[in-house]
């Protein structure tokens, strides 16, 4: 468990010195051929580029797929939601969601079922190839959970310049162990497009969320 919960700590502080040494370089020009006039196009993922009869978002998946009530789901999301909303309220809401998770052991191959019934949105691939060949930045910003990625769009670590998700951790055996939360969540959403903009001297009236 010690072992664990460095390893947690670790890969945290890693994922928040990125961010920092990332939001403190100077803005460069993209030098992309881009002559459209917006430059970058951010997607959600769960319900947007994700689709699936009667899925809405990964958490939910999750917690149906392990057969907790759905009331036990709203509840902690009515307890961030009442909260003053900070990163650390955050923080606390998906590590509480994780520990139901854990004490029913999920697993990494377990999101093989989970995202079984999920579908891409319909030309999407070819949408981000050819957003990609015109030389647009291109993001995810999503409050849900990367493993749903991994199984329906792996494609998108390559296509997509940043993925702004939830990251679950797991320990060797694929057990799921905890998670780093996105700090891009809800309101969060609009800070990454700021951030993205920034980076590539661009301003929010050049970017384009889906």
């Amino acid at each position: 468990m010690l072992v664990q919960k460095c390893q947690s700590w670790y890969k945290n502080q890693i994922n928040n010195l990125s961010e920092f040494l990332l939001s403190y370089l100077p803005p460069e020009p993209d030098k992309r051929k881009n002559t459209w006039r917006y430059k970058i196009v951010a997607f959600d993922f769960d319900g947007t580029l994700a689709h699936g009869e009667k899925f809405e978002y990964s958490w939910r998946r999750i917690f149906e797929h392990l057969e907790y009530p759905d009331e036990l789901n709203h509840q902690g999301m009515r307890r961030y939601l009442t909260s003053n909303k900070t990163y650390e309220d955050y923080k606390d809401w998906c590590n509480w969601a994780i520990g139901l998770f854990i004490d029913k052991g999920l697993k990494k191959e377990n999101f093989a079922e989970l995202a079984a019934p999920l579908r891409l949105t319909k030309n999407c691939l070819e949408t981000i190839r050819t957003l990609k060949r015109e030389g647009f930045i291109l993001a995810i910003v999503s409050g849900g959970i990367d493993a749903f990625i991994d199984y329906i769009f792996p494609e998108a670590y390559e296509l997509f310049d940043y993925i702004f998700i939830n990251k679950l951790l797991y320990d060797d055996a694929g057990k799921v162990t905890g998670i780093i939360p996105t700090k891009y969540d809800f309101d969060g959403k609009l800070k990454a497009l700021e951030f993205i903009s920034n980076k590539h001297g661009c301003n929010l009236g050049q970017t384009v969320f889906v």
